[in-house]
């Protein structure tokens, strides 16, 4: 249709939310429309430029009553992205009305980031408040001032959220919108936003931005023309994950055809839309066209408009093919027909054209993207920042790093003196790993360590020492988090000791407040390793192996080794045995032949679960004896059972559907009834007692192969450590415990393991002439036999690595190096961050970083590459 819509002259919207087809959609638009082409992609780090958007901003209005009218429509709009069923009520909505209104009026450019620093502190509120010139705004803008913080608190923790992501910073903190949509539907512009990012929050904001101004722009139109302007179109493509209340799309739909507008949503879950909006759709919605669907459910939805026709009529329905009815003269429509629909065009250029289609856009009606520093710049009341300023986050890192230096001297708990050149290299390893956008230089140090409250400074015999004040004592406790998946005391009591026990032999530990999403208990470091360790306190999961899979296919999902802490047991070793065991086969190995997966703690879902609209779960009947799921793999299928009884057989290399589960119920909350769906059969019961009475949750077996990155992992791709109480932690491998040693290269972290990566080094034959030696200033070997797939590291050592004296190599130029060899060779090689710790298995090097201009780089000493590694990068 779009590319139709092109050749025709029209123009378009296309919001694009899973990023698979607009590049596409490129490759088959008209030459001679390429330079009507609006390119957005907010928080893409392709591209040089990015098309801006200030939410706030007012275009030039011919008359008073037209500029409150855009003030109005954009109030409205600013009300829909931040209202969420979490946060917004009354007060939320009365305080974003006014302060909107009371900035859109305002001669001064402000954007959403300004509201709120704005309204961050009391006395900017009332400052603020002083300089609105509407006397009926200003006197809710002093009443916003003096707003206790609980008041404003859920407004700030909204923004706040936006502030602290750095996408949505970049987005929000426009001053100048660099589109506008009266001139883009005026000018029919063909306009493709492409979100293709995991966070919902982006998706929706700009969804919402681009939607609703345009909207405001038709209806704008609409009001001046007395003759009928040329159509515009919207295509919203898996419009259920956009779709929003807030998108008023009842309202839009409803008014769209006598405005010239034609929107086109487009699904292939429709069961999963809320029910209002699907009630919008289908009531304003009068051109149905259903393609073949897989699921019963989103079948039986659709043709109910197709009379005398099934579900099973569209789930057979061929590719290309489509059910729809035809308008016929009166406002009438044809019975269905199946219609033959064009295949896909032919592109009429390369997928490399595409960039260059797209900067051309970006250069048109793109900006630059802002810097940290430039958003802080112009923020209009920037000294009222206290969330994004780097010189406070300097600070507080600079605190952090005190204390780690702290514990390594053992004067910790008397807050003792420090040396700053401790101090400022832990800082550096900090910031490196967890704010490696913030520019500073040493220079500045000196003055943020003065100037902070956290921090007390003092010359002792000459040297400069540093320790924390009672502030900075109280910014570092470790916080853990209150929500469920924190943990107890005894969780947050391992947490602290592994800190100490980790910082005291050269890790830098950062433990992580716990909000409720994925992420470890803690992340840690060390100079001598190249790759981030997540930390994970195993008070309670050692009896639930899944959670302890869970955690490991976590960090290997970030490319992370993870380090198992668990308490002593009795014997010793008897809880990181048993994580060991969970670890090194994940999966239970049956006496008769057959495997057991563990189960995670969530039961198996479809389309959200029971409770929400659309969405079922898994159940089978229950059995006198036991409610246990039980899943083994068996001659090639998964088989579900209770132990004894058998409910069902599974593909094991497929995922699970409706079909393939003994049964499967929804709920209704407002009536309280549980509906039962079995082949064939279908049961309701009055109260949860008579459901649960016939029917248990089936749970979800934690499967290696489908779960985990890698089910085939080495042994060296996690730790086990053992933390006795006040006593110093040791690791534990293969029923054997070892003493954790400062600053621990590999082969202490793993001492016994013949079959990790780190042990395959060449001990005889051609590979092993061929590896380098200390000093041999040569590497190229003959006859080295490579492994397609492998990750050839130790192939690559030999053939373009030589060991010498002084010798030193950025880390990222070796790794490039090594990346083209592997695509040369068709080799499947490693990422940058096993690359480091691979290599050290095969050739001795020292790590360290340097200075390269204002950046730090980490480098390999020792090391270089040979004229023919050299090459590679040419």
């Amino acid at each position: 249709m779009m590319v139709q819509w092109a050749y025709s002259g029209y123009g378009f919207v296309y919001f694009d939310p899973k990023g698979r087809d607009s590049r596409e959609l490129l490759r088959m638009l008209p030459e001679d429309r390429l330079k009507d082409v609006v390119w957005i992609e907010p928080g893409s780090s392709e591209h040089d430029k990015t098309v801006g958007l200030n939410f706030l901003e007012v275009p030039d209005c011919e008359t008073e009553e037209e500029r409150e009218n855009e003030i109005e429509n954009r109030i409205e709009n600013l009300k829909a992205i931040f209202d969420t069923d979490e946060y917004w009520g009354i007060n939320m909505e009365s305080i974003t009305e006014s302060m909107g209104r009371a900035m859109m009026q305002s001669d001064q450019p402000f954007s959403v980031i300004d509201m709120y620093f704005t309204l961050l502190h009391a006395e900017r509120r009332e400052e603020f408040a002083y300089d609105v010139e509407d006397p009926y705004v200003r006197e809710f803008c002093f009443e916003i001032a003096r707003m206790d913080d609980e008041t404003i608190r859920p407004l700030l923790k909204r923004i706040k959220s936006w502030v602290e992501n750095s996408v949505i910073r970049r987005i929000i903190s426009h001053r100048e919108s660099t589109i506008d949509f009266r001139d883009i539907i005026d000018n029919d512009r063909i306009v493709i936003v492409r979100t293709p990012v995991e966070n919902t929050d982006i998706k929706k904001m700009v969804t919402l931005g681009v939607m609703r101004n345009l909207w405001s722009a038709i209806q704008q139109r609409s009001y001046e023309h007395d003759t009928d302007p040329d159509p515009y179109f919207v295509l919203c493509d898996e419009f259920d994950d956009i779709a929003s209340e807030n998108l008023d799309i009842e309202s839009m739909l409803a008014r769209a055809r006598s405005m010239r507008l034609s929107v086109t949503l487009s699904s292939q879950y429709p069961s999963q839309f809320g029910e209002d909006t699907r009630k919008a759709m289908q009531n304003n919605c009068d051109n149905l066209i259903a393609f073949s669907v897989n699921d019963v459910d989103d079948a039986q939805l659709l043709m109910k408009r197709f009379r005398d026709y099934t579900a099973e009529d569209l789930i057979s329905t061929d590719q290309y093919q489509a059910w729809t009815k035809l308008p016929l003269e009166g406002g009438r429509y044809s019975e269905p027909v199946l219609l033959r629909t064009f295949p896909p065009y032919p592109p009429l250029r390369s997928s490399d054209a595409v960039d260059d289609i797209i900067e051309a856009s970006l250069d048109r009606y793109g900006t630059d993207p802002l810097t940290d520093a430039e958003i802080m710049q112009n923020l209009i009341y920037s000294d009222a920042n206290e969330a994004a300023d780097p010189t406070k986050i300097l600070a507080e890192t600079m605190a952090d790093a005190i204390r780690a230096v702290q514990i390594r001297a053992d004067v910790r708990e008397a807050n003792g003196w420090v040396d700053v050149t401790a101090v400022d290299e832990e800082l550096a390893t900090r910031l490196e790993n967890a704010h490696s956008d913030i520019d500073y230089a040493d220079d500045d140090l000196p003055e943020v360590r003065n100037a902070s409250r956290l921090i007390d400074v003092e010359l002792q015999d000459g040297d400069v020492v540093t320790r924390l004040s009672e502030a900075g004592e109280a910014e570092v406790q470790p916080e853990t988090g209150d929500v469920e998946s924190a943990g107890g005391s005894d969780h947050d009591a391992v947490l602290v000791e592994t800190e100490r026990g980790l910082t005291e032999r050269g890790f830098s530990v950062d433990i992580l407040e716990q909000d409720g999403s994925e992420q470890p208990d803690a992340i840690a470091t060390h100079p001598d390793h190249d790759v981030v360790f997540n930390i994970e306190a195993e008070t309670t999961t050692p009896d639930r192996p899944a959670k302890v899979l869970q955690n490991l296919k976590r960090a290997h999902d970030a490319d992370r080794i993870p380090i198992f802490v668990v308490r002593p047991g009795d014997p010793e070793t008897e809880w990181a045995s048993r994580v060991e065991n969970i670890l090194s086969v994940p999966l239970r190995e049956r006496a008769d032949g057959t495997e057991q997966f563990y189960n995670c703690d969530e039961v198996v879902t479809f389309g959200g679960g029971a409770t929400a609209h659309g969405g079922v779960t898994a159940v089978r009947p229950c059995t006198s004896d036991t409610n246990r799921t039980v899943w083994r793999r068996k001659s090639g299928e998964r088989v579900l059972s209770d132990g004894e009884t058998e409910f069902a057989r599974v593909p094991d290399d497929g995922p699970l559907s409706k079909d393939d589960v003994p049964a499967y119920y929804s709920h209704d909350r407002e009536s309280g009834q549980y509906t039962v769906h079995q082949p064939g059969e279908t049961r309701t019961y009055e109260s949860s007692e008579e459901f649960e009475a016939e029917w248990t949750p089936i749970k979800r077996p934690f499967l290696p192969d489908v779960d985990l990155p890698d089910a085939e992992y080495s042994r060296d791709s996690y730790l086990v450590l053992i933390l006795p109480k006040d006593g110093s932690p040791t690791l534990f491998q293969q029923g054997d415990t070892h003493e954790l040693p400062a600053s621990p290269d590999n082969d202490e972290l793993w001492p016994d393991d013949p079959t990790g990566e780190h042990s395959q080094t060449p001990d005889s034959g051609e590979a092993a002439e061929s590896a380098p030696s200390a000093g041999s200033g040569s590497s190229v070997a003959e006859g080295v036999e490579i492994e397609p797939d492998g990750d050839g590291i130790e192939a690559f050592a030999a053939m373009y690595i030589r060991e010498a004296d002084g010798a030193q190599v950025p880390k990222a130029t070796l790794f490039q190096a090594y990346s083209k060899w592997t695509d040369q060779h068709d080799i499947d090689g490693t990422n940058a961050s096993w690359f480091g710790r691979k290599l050290s298995n095969v050739i001795e090097y020292e790590d360290d970083r340097v200075r390269d201009g204002d950046d730090l780089v980490t480098v390999y000493s020792g090391i270089d590459l040979t004229t023919d590694g050299l090459q590679l990068l040419e």
